[in-house]
């Protein structure tokens, strides 16, 4: 009888096999990929090995390594902008921590999830909230600097701001104290407030 799909599992990929991966998906060159494996001693080191070394060497994040583990071959880039992480994500974009490969800056890039590509109205709705955003500079805004497309996918570019976002700062305090409360909610009225003088309305 076939064995069930349960007790199927896919094939260690090697050094290698790895190695090929990660460039063909562009996170790093053959210089940085040989110095790597020169700190080990071998190109026929143990792939967990290897794995191990690309992440205490910060030569690759948890989530790129896994992802090319997985297969992936886009989703790493996105202008000139190279995807670390995964911040957060919603219903129809997803956040991602990025640095920059020419400055080296670090931004949040917020990209348009793939089943939106071919909705028109959505792709108008979420170029145009960046496009409105963009000319808002205000401390309680959080600012937008680029919006464009690559490979069909629409992202936008925005400061990387550290920290919980309120739903996961209710959470973790339970009740929150009056005077957070209301100095919260002040600062968001102010940003409001800016935005309304600039013809700009939160829905």
């Amino acid at each position: 009888s076939l064995p069930k799909f349960s007790d199927l599992t896919m094939p260690e990929l090697t050094t290698d096999e790895l190695s090929q991966r990660i460039l063909s998906c562009r996170l790093l060159d053959n210089k940085q990929l040989n110095q790597a494996l020169s700190k080990l001693g071998s190109r026929n080191v143990d792939v967990e090995a290897f794995k191990s070394s690309l992440l205490q060497n910060e030569l690759l994040t948890n989530w790129q390594l896994t992802r090319v583990i997985d297969g992936h071959k886009k989703g790493f880039y996105y202008g000139n902008w190279k995807v670390l992480y995964m911040v957060g994500a919603g219903t129809f974009a997803r956040v991602y921590r990025s640095v920059n490969i020419k400055t080296g800056d670090v931004m949040a890039v917020k990209v348009l999830r793939n089943r939106y590509t071919d909705d028109m109205l959505t792709r108008e709705r979420f170029m145009r909230e960046a496009q409105t955003v963009m000319k808002l500079r205000h401390p309680n805004i959080v600012p937008i600097h680029e919006v464009a497309g690559h490979r069909g996918r629409i992202y936008m570019v925005m400061d990387f701001v550290e920290g919980q976002n309120l739903r996961e700062f209710v959470r973790a305090h339970g009740q929150v104290k009056v005077m957070t409360t209301l100095n919260i909610t002040r600062d968001v009225c102010a940003g409001l407030a800016y935005a309304a003088t600039q013809r700009v309305t939160h829905r």
